[in-house]
C-alpha cells in the first residue's frame, strides 16, 4: 500500500509519487481554499402541469465562490485545452466529540480520527470542485483533469475547513505500457 502525504503540498514530481508515470510541466501550483466544502447534489426533476422538468439544488454555490475567489489569480487567459493533475485534500471540521471536556476543551481526543469517513462522498466534493473551475474558465472542459488523488481529512490543531489544490498540467507521457 502506498501512503500519500497531503499535509502542505510540495510541488515535484518525486513528491507527488510520479516517477515513471508521466511528466508535469509547470511546477505544480498550490492554492489553499477556506471555507466549508461542499458536495455538488445530484440533479432533481419535478412534475408539474404535466411537464417534467430538472434543475440542480444550489447548496454547493457558497463552496464553489470560494473556490472562484482562491483561485482567481491562477485563471489564465484562455482556458487549458491540455491534460492536467488535479490533487485535492478537503479539510473538514471537526464534530465536538473529538475533543476532550473539563479544562481540556480545546485538546483533541487521543482517539480522534483524522481521516473524514462521513458524508459528503469525496466523488461529490471533487465534481463541485471539477464544476467550480470549469465555470469560471480553468479548463476548457472537467474532462481534462485526468489524473490525482483527492483526499478527505478532519482540521488538524488550529486549522481552518477547506481544501488543497494542487495542479499542473500533463505534458509528456510515457510510452511504456502501465502494468
Amino acid at each position: 500500500m502506498t501512503t500519500v502525504d497531503m499535509r502542505e503540498p510540495s510541488a515535484t514530481n518525486n513528491d507527488l509519487g510520479l516517477d515513471g508515470i508521466g511528466f508535469f510541466q509547470p511546477v505544480p501550483t498550490c492554492v489553499r481554499v477556506f471555507g466549508l466544502p461542499k458536495g455538488q447534489p445530484r440533479a432533481r426533476a419535478f412534475a408539474r402541469n404535466g411537464i417534467v422538468r430538472m434543475y440542480d439544488p444550489a447548496t454547493a454555490e457558497g463552496w464553489k465562490a470560494a473556490i472562484a475567489d482562491a483561485m482567481r489569480k491562477h485563471i489564465p487567459s484562455v482556458p487549458y485545452e491540455c491534460p492536467m493533475r488535479l490533487d485535492i485534500r478537503f479539510i473538514m471540521p471537526r464534530p465536538k466529540a473529538h475533543f476532550r471536556t473539563g479544562k481540556h476543551s480545546n485538546e483533541l481526543r487521543q482517539d480522534a480520527p483524522a481521516w473524514y469517513s462521513s458524508a459528503p462522498d469525496r466523488d461529490n466534493l471533487d465534481k463541485a470542485t471539477l464544476d467550480a473551475l470549469t465555470q469560471m474558465g480553468f479548463w476548457k472542459d472537467d474532462a481534462l483533469a485526468c489524473a490525482g488523488y483527492i483526499t478527505k481529512r478532519y482540521c488538524e490543531s488550529g486549522q481552518r475547513p477547506g481544501a488543497w489544490l494542487r495542479f499542473c498540467h500533463i505534458v509528456y507521457e510515457p510510452t511504456a505500457q502501465m502494468k
